[in-house]
């Protein structure tokens, strides 16, 4: 589970995209040409939504191109088809936390040690130091490498967690960006701990909380919290090598594992919801507040300074930094073969979002970036 943070990539390999005379993208030549690309990327199947609140006047546009399974070319995508979003499902975990936040049960800054007084780290000052924001914004210091861990030990969270007390941490506590999955597991794993407190499994606890506490009053349709969910599905887009190789059916079973940091899967339309959903400060449509405005605001406030990103900062499982001189809030996501990135500018209240299947790939970065340029020219704003 990758992040991909928003980067203002060159477009110059992409076509250019149509020019419209009226308020109104073009957007089905510009789906025509990034069909006409996309034997050329490396994927096998493309989909993508295009969300603007501008005026409070919802826009939405949405397309799928390519195949759903490589070696079908009689089942292509849609935009009900379901993908991965892998760490896009942090922020879910950060939304859970922030409920019990809400409840008093848990408090942002208290060391977290105080709710798990098993958490062992190989540093005892950051282990009895370290909190939710720590913890959520990846300032701990630990090495990429402590992911490796659920490989290691075959899925046994209990054994990666003792390990995990073993590993000298890269850098020192708060001082850098250090993205971990495993904190992820461990905050998702007490939210299901405080909500079921009898749970023998917290991991199956916390994706019933985000089934019921996110998912359900969001309006999402598509969206599943496990790999085992998604593997039962009707409608999915499979893992693929690059274009013309579908990987195992398994290759991606140890993800609920660590599901808080990245089981997640929905469809496009679902994760057009999510934007705006977040771009109306957590409010759905129906006018439910599903987060106290303090608490949503904790979640996109800039915590951790990233150095190799100009004017880029870590949040609660998103990152902020600017494009052309606005500010836009992004995470992607990966698992095997499997990629999304998510990007929006609340200011203008206008979003985009991608998915593809495919183990490396740039070009579907490029085509969100031709998108926000082509859309903000269009639009004018």
């Amino acid at each position: 589970m990758l992040p991909i943070i928003f980067l203002a990539l060159s477009v110059a390999s992409l076509p250019q995209v149509p020019q419209s005379k009226q308020n109104n993208p073009d957007f089905d030549s510009l789906v025509s040409d990034l069909k006409k690309e996309l034997p050329g990327w490396g994927v096998a199947g493309f989909t993508l939504g295009v969300i603007d609140l501008n005026n409070n006047q919802k826009q939405t546009w949405t397309a799928a191109l390519g195949l759903k399974n490589a070696s079908n070319p009689d089942d292509p995508v849609n935009v009900d088809t379901l993908f991965h979003i892998g760490s896009d499902s942090k922020l879910f975990t950060a939304f859970t936390v922030g409920h019990l936040i809400d409840q008093g049960k848990l408090d942002w800054k208290t060391p977290f040690k105080t709710y798990w007084p098993t958490f062992k780290l190989k540093d005892p000052f950051s282990e009895n130091r370290a909190n939710l924001i720590d913890m959520l914004s990846h300032r701990m210091g630990l090495s990429r490498v402590s992911d490796l861990l659920i490989f290691k030990f075959n899925n046994n969270t209990t054994e990666m967690r003792a390990r995990l007390a073993n590993l000298e941490p890269s850098e020192e506590f708060r001082t850098s960006a250090k993205y971990s999955n495993l904190m992820y597991a461990y905050a998702g794993d007490l939210v299901g701990k405080l909500t079921e407190p009898s749970t023998t499994n917290p991991t199956q606890s916390w994706m019933k909380t985000v089934r019921e506490g996110v998912f359900k009053p969001v309006g999402f349709q598509s969206a599943v919290a496990s790999i085992e969910e998604f593997r039962k599905s009707a409608n999915i887009a499979l893992a693929h090598e690059d274009s013309k190789s579908v990987m195992p059916e398994d290759i991606n079973g140890w993800v609920d594992a660590l599901a808080p940091a990245g089981s997640i899967s929905m469809n496009i339309v679902d994760r057009l919801k999510w934007i705006e959903f977040l771009m109306n400060k957590g409010t759905t449509t129906d006018g439910k507040i599903i987060l106290n405005p303090e608490t949503f605001q904790q979640l996109f406030t800039p915590y951790n300074v990233i150095p190799s990103v100009p004017i880029g900062a870590a949040a609660l499982a998103s990152f902020i930094n600017t494009y052309k001189g606005e500010t836009v809030i992004s995470h992607g996501g990966s698992v095997q073969g499997a990629w999304s990135i998510t990007c929006f500018f609340p200011d203008r209240k206008f979003g985009v979002v991608a998915y593809t299947q495919a183990k490396k790939s740039l070009k579907p970065n490029f085509a969100t970036m031709s998108l926000i340029d082509y859309f903000s020219k269009i639009l004018k704003h």
